[in-house]
């Protein structure tokens, strides 16, 4: 019975701090937003290629792959490699699954990060997209 007693004691503290922590999130004014990396890789590959979906409009020629400051696309070890990479800029990881079609793999990361403004979702890294609205401005 003590032992019961115990874990529910755990369990009550446990949602209490994480309620607080969240409460504390909303009074400096943030806001939380999500996004998920999909990382595409075939069976035989060595390296994930990754776009972001940050739930934006996408067209037939959107491009949201991840890519460095040449624009050019940047190919992860792994999963984690590229979870790590987004780790850098303040992106928390919530949920993971993979779906195998034919001889690809398409793993879905769902991760959050908590802002005040919007431009802080892609604050550190770029997509394509991003690389080209760039360059068209300069």
């Amino acid at each position: 019975m003590k032992q019961i007693i115990f874990i529910l004691t755990l369990l009550l503290a446990s949602i209490a701090t994480t309620a607080h922590s969240q409460e504390n999130v909303l009074a400096e004014g943030k806001h939380r937003v999500y996004c998920e990396l999909l990382g595409h890789g075939n069976l035989l590959g060595t390296k994930v290629k990754v776009s972001v979906d940050f739930g934006q409009k996408v067209t037939w020629n959107s491009d949201q792959h991840l890519v460095d400051s040449n624009g050019k696309k940047i190919k992860f070890n792994s999963m984690v490699d590229a979870m790590n990479y987004m780790g850098n800029f303040g992106w928390k990881f919530v949920q993971a699954y993979a779906i195998t079609i034919g001889q690809s793999n398409v793993y879905h990361w769902l991760l959050y990060k908590d802002i005040v403004e919007e431009s802080e979702k892609v604050e550190g890294f770029m997509t394509k997209e991003q690389f080209k609205a760039l360059q068209s401005e300069e």
